[in-house]
């Protein structure tokens, strides 16, 4: 299985006597090497500690950009696209977000803890099954037209490990808990996906592409590591 090298800078060193990593504050990642070691050897040795770089670099994001606030109960908050909304438990009504980003949810009166959790999981499944395909399609559209970059067919799906995929006949397959993301979010993990349909790995003309078409990607690749636990709602 391949495994996707975090981005890294190779410092080498002839008094060096073996390899060593390090995780800068601003979350470089720095593979110190003897000089007589070569690249692959330092990439393999790289690859074999990926875990605790990731473990490391999602440390500081976390303490640098921190979680969305996520309250499931009644006067909770709650995320949609980029607004923190308050929870309204009302029994009896239609899931929706208002103007005023309150975002209405059915529930018994007096429900438990339990129950309110129960209610709210049920009522935002109800409203991105509404909303997530008009929103995250004419997104698609959108960035299809202003890249050049031209899937053939979009699905919307829980992933519960990653936000996005694409296939070789250009399928794109989207998370539909991008509607909990911000906008520019959702924007990221869709070019992200079309600049697949030209280079399906990772290299750097698959970054350089990106970069192209979404300059702020790291921003958004960031908040979307800090914000990981949102795949598990």
């Amino acid at each position: 299985m391949l495994i996707e090298l975090p981005e890294h800078e190779i410092v080498r060193s002839a008094r060096r006597r073996r390899i060593s990593l390090e995780v800068r504050h601003d979350r470089r990642v720095i593979l110190r090497l003897p000089s007589h070691i070569s690249d692959e050897e330092g990439q393999r040795f790289l690859a074999s500690r990926v875990d605790w770089v990731l473990r490391s670099q999602n440390e500081m994001l976390s303490r640098e950009h921190g979680r969305l606030p996520v309250h499931m109960e009644q006067g909770g908050s709650m995320p949609w696209l980029g607004r923190d909304c308050t929870v309204e438990l009302q029994p009896g009504i239609e899931p929706m977000v208002t103007e005023d980003s309150v975002m209405l949810l059915p529930a018994p009166t007096n429900a438990s803890p339990e129950m309110q959790q129960h209610c709210i999981r049920l009522g935002i499944d109800r409203l991105i099954d509404r909303e997530a395909m008009p929103f995250i399609g004419a997104r698609l559209r959108e960035l299809s037209e202003r890249t050049g970059l031209q899937g053939t067919t979009l699905v919307l799906k829980d992933y519960r490990s990653r936000w996005g995929s694409c296939s070789n006949t250009g399928t794109i397959t989207l998370n539909r808990r991008l509607m909990l993301c911000r906008p520019e979010v959702v924007d990221y993990v869709i070019v992200h996906e079309l600049c697949h349909l030209r280079h399906l790995n990772h290299g750097k003309r698959f970054w350089q592409l990106v970069e192209k078409h979404c300059p702020s990607w790291r921003r958004q690749r960031d908040w979307l590591k800090v914000n990981a636990t949102l795949l598990e709602f």
